[in-house]
């Protein structure tokens, strides 16, 4: 008969061998420096060439992160680029979108990243209960990216502060993920060919 420890390993050596057949290649949680928000999930997987492919990926993932089904997906979408809109458009953008999760008891599907407008979902937000804000980003392009692939299934990670541009170069930073997002799919090797 196996002890507490013991069936928690196992469940846990369970979970990351379908994760694995998924196809999901690290799947984790996020604490961020500088904030008292819960650990935020994560997951890297690979593009998906077929529904099929996605559908398990995402059944997996609906399982193991204990997620409800949502009737109503609100996605935002816009740049990246820092942005300035008045403090009228800016409370009525907040009043529509939190209503709108309210009352539909919506997930909202963003960039995921601390910049531009997924910046500004993840501010409106970050005190809403209940919700899943869900951030898809391209692995190789956001900041941390080296840390979380070599990265353990199913541990708590401390997500590395982003770092400034250096003086005089020309490279901006790559953006860091936004702490307010509650989980982040992580998808890599987009825009290279594949063999």
């Amino acid at each position: 008969m196996q002890g507490t420890r013991g069936k928690i390993v196992a469940r846990a050596e369970e979970t990351i061998t379908n994760l694995k057949k998924a196809g999901i290649e690290r799947a984790g949680a996020l604490t961020f420096p500088n904030t008292d928000k819960g650990p935020a999930k994560f997951a890297k997987i690979p593009p998906m060439k077929d529904k099929r492919s996605v559908d398990t990926a995402i059944d997996e993932l609906t399982k193991v992160w204990n997620l409800p089904r949502a009737s109503v997906l609100i996605s935002v979408t816009g740049g990246a680029k820092a942005f300035s809109l008045d403090k009228r458009l800016t409370a009525s953008f907040q009043r529509g979108l939190k209503a709108a999760v309210r009352t539909t008891k919506a997930c909202v599907v963003t960039g995921g990243t601390k910049s531009g407008c997924m910046e500004l979902v993840g501010k409106t937000l970050e005190d809403e209960e209940h919700l899943v804000l869900l951030g898809v980003s391209p692995f190789d392009k956001v900041h941390g990216s080296k840390e979380l692939d070599e990265s353990k299934y199913l541990n708590i990670h401390n997500y590395p502060l982003p770092q400034k541009a250096y003086p005089g170069s020309k490279e901006a930073p790559p953006p860091a993920l936004d702490p307010n997002h509650t989980h982040h799919i992580l998808v890599s090797k987009i825009g290279r060919a594949h063999v």
